[in-house]
């Protein structure tokens, strides 16, 4: 992809982690395995600076959540989060929300609905002071708090969970779900499937 390009390392490394994180979201995941290992060849001939392992860790915890690989995805997480913060980043850090969201997602997998509410209780708190409630990102916390107090046993406080976020992702503008029969919106789709259990 790159061949003929020289230097520019950590921009082509950008370029390739932006493209693995499209294909794990399309599906295409032996093309993210063939992204992440073109990563991994910049890295280790250290042509980009050293903290850029947290990248290829993000994009290796999203590719082995999507296989169903849990433990490996945990392990990816929790080293994309300790990279940021042994780097100087505070664990309140907004740029860590979508790392925590990962995480999240991934407990709620191997059914740790408590370590679950806790982190989100985190993220809530992070982003509550900066983003009004109909933000997507609400969107995605309810959605996950949903999934754990489903998983919890507690069908009620699931069920309106999962209406918050459905409604969130809904009334979103840039979201394409004025049909909702035939919106490709991934998140939206979950909440309705938490809201069905």
């Amino acid at each position: 992809m790159f061949d003929e390009v020289k230097g520019y390392d950590s921009i082509k490394c950008n370029v390739v982690f932006g493209s693995a994180i499209s294909n794990i979201q399309l599906g295409n995941l032996e093309e993210a395995e063939k992204n992440i290992q073109m990563m991994e060849d910049i890295f280790n001939q250290n042509l980009v600076d050293q903290t850029d392992i947290a990248t290829i860790y993000y994009a290796k915890a999203k590719l082995f959540n999507i296989q169903g690989k849990n433990y490996e995805a945990l392990r990816r997480i929790d080293d994309t989060i300790n990279v940021c913060i042994e780097n100087g980043m505070k664990p309140q850090d907004l740029f860590l929300t979508g790392s925590y969201l990962i995480k999240v997602d991934i407990l709620n997998n191997l059914k740790k609905y408590q370590e679950v509410l806790s982190l989100l209780e985190q993220v809530y708190d992070m982003n509550k002071l900066s983003k009004k409630e109909e933000n997507q990102v609400f969107g995605h916390i309810f959605t996950q708090k949903s999934r754990a107090k489903l998983g919890l046993g507690d069908v009620t406080e699931a069920l309106e969970y999962a209406k918050k976020a459905k409604a969130i992702f809904f009334n979103d503008p840039t979201r394409p779900n004025k049909e909702v029969i035939i919106s490709p919106d991934i998140d939206l789709a979950k909440t309705f499937v938490a809201g069905m259990h």
